[in-house]
């Protein structure tokens, strides 16, 4: 059974990593993973959504730290999905919990990941006035 993490540990190895920091209204909490080889994997979902958050928080698509955890087509969806916020002058806030997260190693080296999240207690957020409304 995966332990519950409210807090954001950094990584310590030696990885040249974006600092991100999200804001106390922003709250994502995960599950711990249990093993190395799934804890690798998870992680970086963990570092990708943080990031993803980050560059919506602070209105930019071009986020370098959106960049270190995205390429290709899903840096490309990622940045199209903070430009609807940007566009809409929306932020996020509130809480997330990210929970039955799994992954699945394939026989050719990659590994398929799944979760759920439950957005029940997060919000939108308009930029100028920061005043919130239910996602």
């Amino acid at each position: 059974m995966a332990r519950k993490s409210r807090r954001h540990r950094p990584y310590r190895d030696g990885i040249d990593r974006p600092e991100i920091r999200l804001p106390k209204d922003d709250k994502l909490l995960f599950e711990e993973p249990d093993g190395a080889k799934e804890a690798s994997v998870l992680n970086g979902n963990r570092e990708f959504i943080r990031a993803t958050d980050y560059a919506i928080v602070h209105g930019n698509p071009k986020s370098s730290a959106l960049r270190f955890y995205a390429k290709g087509d899903a840096l490309k969806v990622s940045v199209d999905w903070v430009q609807q916020f940007v566009d809409a002058g929306q932020s996020v806030g509130g809480t997330v919990r990210y929970y039955n997260r799994k992954v699945t190693f394939l026989k050719d080296g990659s590994a398929e990941l799944t979760y759920c999240g439950d957005e029940s207690k997060a919000y939108n957020k308009d930029r100028r006035t920061e005043d919130g409304t239910a996602a």
